[in-house]
Order: structure tokens, then sequence, then C-alpha cells
């Protein structure tokens, strides 16, 4: 389904400022509308994420875009062994996540860092996990490749993120996404705005096999994906060649 007619999503160049003037404003209301819009079931799908990365013991883990650090968490809970680094660019997400870290007795390191330029040396991690920040970027396939450049050979890079399902399940998703997200943001967030930018961010974010084909350029082997609820969310991964280079 095309994107709302009445809203104008930002240029490339607006798009960094743009999106963490929008999760600064959102940052204490983010977890609340996750739930309301999934269902919950955004957790699930979280937890799934994190089995793929396949982590070894003392291993280290980096969460891209972390925002409020719920993956931070999970990690920290299947693998509690590892080194959790969490990256975010928007000062009032890693607020709310470290509170949350240091809640629950998680020993994460936060970080504030921009995601197209990982503050990282190659080959730092050994596994990197990315749950609905790509869409956020400015460019997807530098986002990619950083995150190839900072795991190591043999770790694995999985990306889960909104999707585009087919069918019905189109009809169905482009309704709730454009009608009711707005809507619910105005009721809970008072910023229906921000999710309508949400919204509308899906439709030119790549297609699952699109963006599988983007992960395998950017220098992983083995891509797949699974698609949650018909394709309304895909969870990716793919691991990096033991012959790579960095």
């Amino acid at each position: 389904m095309p994107p709302a007619t009445s809203f104008a999503l930002p240029s490339v160049q607006e798009k960094p400022t743009y999106v963490q003037n929008l999760f600064a404003r959102v940052a204490s209301y983010y977890d609340l509308m996750n739930d309301v819009m999934s269902f919950g079931l955004h957790r699930l799908w979280k937890r799934q994420a994190c089995r793929k990365l396949a982590l070894p013991r003392n291993g280290r883990v980096l969460d891209v875009c972390s925002g409020t650090g719920d993956l931070a968490v999970m990690l920290h809970r299947q693998y509690p062994t590892v080194a959790i680094t969490a990256l975010d660019f928007c000062p009032e997400m890693l607020a709310i996540g470290r509170k949350r870290a240091e809640a629950q007795g998680v020993p994460a390191m936060f970080e504030q860092g921009d995601a197209l330029a990982l503050p990282y040396a190659d080959n730092a991690f050994d596994g990197v996990i990315i749950g609905y920040g790509l869409r956020n970027v400015a460019h997807y396939d530098r986002c990619l490749s950083e995150m190839v450049r900072v795991v190591k050979p043999g770790g694995y890079v999985v990306v889960l993120d909104m999707s585009h399902p087919k069918g019905l399940a189109n009809v169905i998703s482009g309704f709730y996404r454009f009608t009711i997200m707005p809507l619910m943001g105005k009721c809970v967030a008072n910023d229906p705005d921000a999710y309508r930018y949400l919204a509308n961010s899906i439709f030119f974010y790549p297609d699952q096999s699109k963006l599988a084909h983007m992960m395998a350029e950017a220098g992983l082997g083995h891509v797949a994906y699974e698609n949650k609820l018909g394709g309304i969310c895909a969870l990716h991964w793919g691991q990096k060649s033991v012959d790579s280079p960095t």
C-alpha cells in the first residue's frame, strides 16, 4: 500500500536529525507503544532474533540502535556470560536503556554513537544485532557494511524490522499502519506525526529479498530470513566469512 500522501518523509540529508528528534519526543512512550502496536509480539520476535546470534561463551555482542535497551536485557538473559555493548544516537532513549539495565542487573555498556560510523575496531564483536533500527538510518547499505566490519569472521549479523507482507496481509497491514498507528500515537503519546513517519517509512524500506541481497553485498554469507505474521515483520541473518580480510 502506498504511503499517506498528506505526510512528507524527511530527505536523506534531513533524516538523521529528524529521527533523533522524533525518538527524543517519544522515548518515554516508546515501550508502551511497541507493546500496544504489536500486541506484545515484538518481544517474542526479539528473543528469536537474539537466538540467531549463536554467541560463544564470554563473547562480545553489539546491539545497534539499541533504543530503550530491551534487546540488551534479552541478550543478557540468553547469554549471561557475554559482554553487551548497546549503541544509540538518541540520549533520551539511552537514558531509559541505562536505567532499565541497572534496575534488572544487566551489566551492559550503553554508548552514544552513529550506526553509519560505528566507533569500534574491525572484528571487535562475536555478533551484531539491530532491532527495528535499520529502517530509520539514512543509508541502509552503509549501516550493514559497518555491522559486517565490526563483527568477527564466523560471527552473525541479525536484522529484525518491519517488512512487506503480500496479498490480504498487505492490505490489512497498510490500513493498520496508515490509519490505526497514527491514531494510537495521538491517544497514547500525543504525537501522531511520529507514528505517521514510522508507518510511511516502511513503504520505502527494502523488501525481504532485497534486504537479503543487500546483506550479501555487504559481505555476509548464508543469508536467510523468516517472515513473521505473514511478512509484516521479517527476521534476517547472515554470517561473516571466516576468509574475510576484515
